[in-house]
């Protein structure tokens, strides 16, 4: 199923509007009216003269609606004049009290080309126009999808009507929600003025809800109760609870109004930052119903992450740091649409959450509550199909308690190690205690939280935990392919390249530690000279025609030569401690060793599935992204077969790498390995920096030294996550054959239709890779 689409469906103006639009009765006296006023010749000929005329064209189009009151009580407010012809216009009330953002909008388009050829959604041939044209097009159509997603993003919205108006004399109209595009063919308006004033009328009689507004979402306008509280928690507290692991905490520490300082700092960016939407910072009250008779309600301001670009995300995933109305704590709110389908979970990630929950299994969220909100789906039409059937998706809303910290924020090369190996507790006791999968293992998806821990005295210590979340794509262990939005550039190799097996524990185990080398190269004292570049080049991944996924050649490079070797350079990569500091010249972390045993296990379990006799006869070469100039390596680590016989059974389940990793926690760490967040790509922004120690700083008296000393050293040592079960025999092998070719028949990698890196979860557009493939082939060489 495709995740970004064209405009899916085109059908006739008139019945889209039949099917989108309230019609008023035709025989009702104030529809006659303003009908007849509309359809007189002046009306006629004022239309007739659109084109001609002193100021922008959108400017002649707003005072015709004003003079014959097309849209009665309403204004065309134009937004931007651009040079190259790319006007923003927006229908907006004439008296409202309320924002722009709380208040629903139609928008206008004023262009000069089409975004897309006629005939959609097949896409067109850009060999059928001039370079500049293809160039503006795609300009277009990423311009509208960025407006589109900032209005959904920060408005409440089940659907946004958009209007094209091209070469002032034809127009398209377009309603885009999460199943997809409708769109209407191209009128000329300028011949038949009565449907300029038939579409106007029409949806001017439609009311919020029916222009897309979503009825489960309130505007908290100011001066308003709700208003005040959102205000009064944003404000600053002297006694706001510090992140710093190991500080003391004073008072007391379950006061509701003590809350820790990320938090609070959190909630009040969302509430001054707007980057979108201009005129006022938008404030919800959100509602989640309940089994009980009245839903719990939530207070939001802008979403913490969401996209922003050419990208549609027809999921629309964000995440809030809310307030909870009826116990004033600051939790996490989702909101996102989820897909329906024969391949995707029919349970929600509420569902996942409370399964895991009730079996104890930690280090996961804490479910609140949640709820399914409404369907959608774009209609389709029988004269006018051009997919198999409607794409219906779900508007899912759940709340969980804790709100987490990146793992960008982790303060040592310890630590980081300390989280990865909570989440690998709670993908443990996942498995063995609920019988599900993660299913989408990720740099983003591994967080830090900070919880107390009480002392004697009643005084509280603080201490940082590792988090699994994101458990929407989870998927039940043994059970068929899974249509997942994964991580691609964190997905295992085995994953990859057998396109019908279906998830296992092995494949999670290997994306655990492709998160613990990107994390640790990004953050920590390494060799590795130019980490972008190393992070661009080594998770990179791709889409290729009539293969699948494919991933880059350097993950090939480390698991048959079991040496992390990366690009630009192909050199070593190895970490140590800050090499500024005269004490710690380059401390030898146990990091390195760590990196290194994993990597057997991964190396063993490659060989098992694509060696025959040593020798990898059942690789497909097409799932690797072939290089231009490969480097020469000098390195190759080898172990024997009996070695690897005995490393493959490693993965059938989690005790040898939580085993690996306690052992490694309990050795001695360097304290200045931490070289801050040194990535600055989109994909994941550089954070701001938090500011430790808030707080006044505890001093210990006689006997508390001792015992917070004892409690860092218990939380060192391995805590039991879960009971396991004993592993499974491992089952027989089989012989595969190699994915993807035909017998008989020479496979190529030159011949693989190639398409450009993208966000992770794009799938194929013939019309991107026509644009971007000779520029990403440039790049390369």
């Amino acid at each position: 199923m495709d995740q970004l689409k064209e405009l899916t469906v085109q059908i006739p103006f008139g019945k889209f509007l039949d099917a989108f639009c309230v019609q008023p009765h035709p025989h009702s006296p104030r529809y006659r009216r303003k009908s007849q006023k509309c359809t007189t010749r002046a009306f006629h000929q004022a239309v007739g003269r659109l084109k001609e005329g002193p100021g922008s064209y959108s400017g002649r189009m707003a005072d015709l609606m004003q003079k014959f009151k097309l849209w009665p009580r309403h204004k065309l407010t134009i937004q931007s004049h651009d040079a190259a012809a790319f006007e923003w216009a927006l229908i907006e009330p004439l008296q409202d009290a309320r924002p722009g953002w709380a208040s629903p909008r139609v928008l206008f388009r004023f262009c000069e080309i089409d975004p897309r050829h006629e005939y959609l959604p097949s896409g067109y041939n850009p060999s059928w126009e001039s370079a500049e044209a293809g160039s503006t097009r795609k300009e277009f159509w990423k311009d509208i999808c960025t407006q589109v997603q900032r209005h959904f993003a920060l408005q409440q919205l089940n659907a946004l009507y958009v209007v094209l108006v091209q070469d002032n004399s034809t127009l398209r109209v377009t309603r885009w929600d999460r199943s997809g595009v409708v769109a209407t063919e191209w009128v000329d308006y300028g011949n038949k003025p009565d449907l300029l004033a038939d579409l106007f009328w029409r949806m001017s009689m439609l009311t919020d809800e029916q222009l897309g507004f979503d009825p489960t979402a309130t505007a908290v306008l100011p001066g308003s109760p709700e208003h005040v509280l959102m205000d009064r928690m944003a404000q600053p507290h002297a006694d706001d609870l510090d992140t710093t692991e190991g500080v003391v905490i004073e008072g007391d520490a379950t006061d509701p109004n003590r809350v820790f300082k990320f938090a609070r700092d959190a909630f009040r960016r969302t509430l001054s930052l707007s980057p979108f939407l201009a005129r006022g910072r938008p404030r919800w009250k959100l509602s989640v119903p309940t089994t009980d008779s009245q839903p719990r309600e939530f207070l939001v301001g802008a979403p913490l992450t969401f996209e922003k670009g050419e990208v549609f995300d027809w999921r629309n995933s964000r995440g809030y740091i809310a307030v909870d109305c009826q116990t004033k704590d600051f939790v996490f709110l989702k909101d996102t649409w989820r897909e329906l389908g024969d391949q995707a979970n029919a349970e929600s990630e509420g569902d996942c959450l409370t399964r895991l929950n009730q079996a104890g299994v930690p280090y996961v969220p804490t479910l609140l509550c949640y709820a399914d909100l409404r369907y959608t789906v774009t209609p389709e039409y029988h004269d006018h199909q051009d997919r198999e059937g409607p794409e219906w998706r779900l508007h899912h809303r759940i709340v969980v308690r804790e709100f987490c910290l990146s793992l960008s924020k982790v303060v040592n090369g310890r630590q980081l190690v300390s989280v990865v190996k909570d989440c690998v507790s709670a993908h443990a006791g996942a498995a063995t205690s609920a019988g599900v999968l993660h299913g989408d293992i990720s740099f983003g998806n591994l967080m830090v939280v900070p919880k107390l821990r009480p002392m004697s005295a009643g005084k509280h210590v603080v201490r940082c935990e590792g988090i699994l979340i994101d458990w929407e794509n989870f998927r039940p262990l043994r059970v068929g392919r899974p249509a997942l939005r994964m991580t691609w550039q964190f997905a295992s190799v085995s994953y990859i390249h057998d396109t019908t097996a279906p998830l296992e524990i092995a494949d999670e185990l290997e994306s655990f530690f492709y998160v613990l080398i990107y994390a640790a190269v990004r953050l920590l004292h390494s060799s590795c000279s130019d980490v972008e570049s190393f992070l661009a080049g080594f998770f990179d991944r791709d889409y290729i025609d009539g293969v699948g996924w494919a991933v880059s050649t350097w993950k090939r490079y480390l698991l048959d030569r079991m040496v992390l070797v990366g690009p630009p350079s192909g050199e070593k990569l190895f970490f140590y401690g800050d090499p500024a500091d005269s004490t710690h010249e380059r401390t030898v972390t146990p990091l390195n060793a760590l990196l290194f045993d994993w990597l057997k296990w991964c190396n063993s379990r490659f060989y098992a599935r694509f060696s025959v006799n040593g020798r990898l006869v059942l690789l497909d070469d097409r799932h690797f992204i072939p290089m231009d100039n490969p480097p020469v390596f000098q390195y190759r680590r080898l172990i024997s077969k009996s070695q690897k016989r005995a490393h493959a059974p490693k993965f059938d389940n989690h005790n040898a790498v939580l085993e690996l990793l306690e052992a490694k926690l309990r050795e001695e760490w360097p304290r200045f390995d931490l070289a801050g967040d040194r990535c600055e790509s989109e994909t994941y922004s550089a954070p701001t920096p938090v500011e430790h120690h808030s707080i006044e700083p505890h001093v210990l008296v006689k006997g508390e030294e001792e015992e917070v000393a004892l409690m860092l050293e218990e939380a060192a040592k391995p805590r039991e996550a879960v009971k396991r079960k004993p592993a499974a025999k491992k089952a027989q092998k089989r012989a595969r054959k190699p994915l993807g070719v035909e017998e008989g028949r020479r496979v190529e990698n030159k011949a693989a239709t190639r398409r450009s890196k993208r966000l992770m979860n794009e799938p194929p557009s013939p019309i991107r890779d026509a644009i971007e493939r000779p520029a990403k082939r440039q790049r390369r060489q």
